[in-house]
């Protein structure tokens, strides 16, 4: 049978509102019409918390939930922390989570099958704070680089490289190398999160096809040609900016994605003539770039 769900009008008040009202009708500085008018409830709902009428403990207005505020709070929490760390849980996995709750412990619910539908979750995000989001995927091994204990360890470590090199004062003979990457057709899945914060999903490998630009910098902001790598197996020609005076290098790879050949033939023929020959030099590269050196 089709269930047709009606939505119920929303609350006029909130609970403070009631709570006031109610401490006001008791303290006997208004009586029951005025509370009713001055805060927009129901004249019939004021008294019976105020001679306690419907045996409640507490005051808040709406019906019962199907859980505890405790076990919602515990679940909420759990879910900010997934979202933290880089795994954030979809809806259906949220779904799933509840429902192997319900059936280890034996509990009778509303819900079809012991899982959780869409309106229980709905009132469940708005509850907690949570909302529905796309995340951005970040790879594993960059979501461990984010971890403090690494961060520390890698600028004492780049502190030490620097004193033997002797380029602590030599910022121009310091350059960074990485590549970022433009999907060509992000992934759809949404997940559950804290509102009003960025969202990541870690993803154990890179994503679909992709068009990389490897980006290359010193310390003092001179810059180095960028390489551009789009997908194919032939570099067409409109894809190549014509004004001379943007050096720029290009080519192409199976996916789009960095190859060794291809930060070889960079490195050599684009990068080490652009830096000059003044030496040492110390040359970062970012997480992905590590797999090509």
């Amino acid at each position: 049978m089709v269930r047709n769900y009606k939505r119920k009008k929303e609350k006029a008040y909130t609970r403070d509102m009631l709570l006031e009202a109610v401490k006001l009708v008791k303290q006997k500085k208004l009586n029951s019409y005025a509370a009713a008018e001055r805060f927009n409830i129901p004249r019939s709902t004021i008294i019976s918390h105020v001679y306690a009428t419907r045996g409640q403990k507490q005051i808040n207005p709406g019906k019962d939930t199907v859980f505890s505020r405790s076990f919602e709070q515990e679940i909420s929490s759990y879910l900010k922390i997934m979202e933290k760390n880089g795994f954030a849980l979809t809806t259906k996995e949220v779904k799933a989570l509840v429902s192997e709750y319900v059936k280890r412990n034996g509990l009778i619910t509303p819900f079809k099958e012991d899982i959780p539908g869409d309106e229980w979750l709905r009132g469940f995000r708005k509850r907690n704070g949570l909302s529905i989001k796309k995340p951005q995927s970040v790879e594993m091994a960059r979501k461990r680089a984010c971890n403090p204990y690494t961060v520390y360890e890698y600028f004492d470590l780049l502190e030490d490289v620097l004193n033997d090199l002797d380029l602590t004062v030599k910022p121009e003979r310091i350059y960074n190398l990485d590549e970022t990457s433009f999907c060509n057709d992000p992934s759809k899945t949404r997940v559950i999160g804290e509102k009003g914060v960025r969202c990541t999903r870690t993803t154990s490998s890179p994503g679909r096809d992709n068009t990389t630009v490897l980006l290359a910098t010193n310390a003092v902001g001179d810059k180095v040609p960028p390489l551009i790598i789009f997908q194919g197996k032939h570099l067409w020609n409109e894809w190549c900016y014509k004004d001379q005076t943007v050096k720029t290098a290009y080519t192409v790879s199976q996916k789009g994605w960095m190859e060794t050949s291809v930060f070889e033939k960079y490195f050599k023929s684009v990068f080490l003539p652009a830096i000059g020959n003044d030496r040492p030099v110390l040359v970062i590269c970012g997480t992905p770039l590590r797999d090509y050196v």
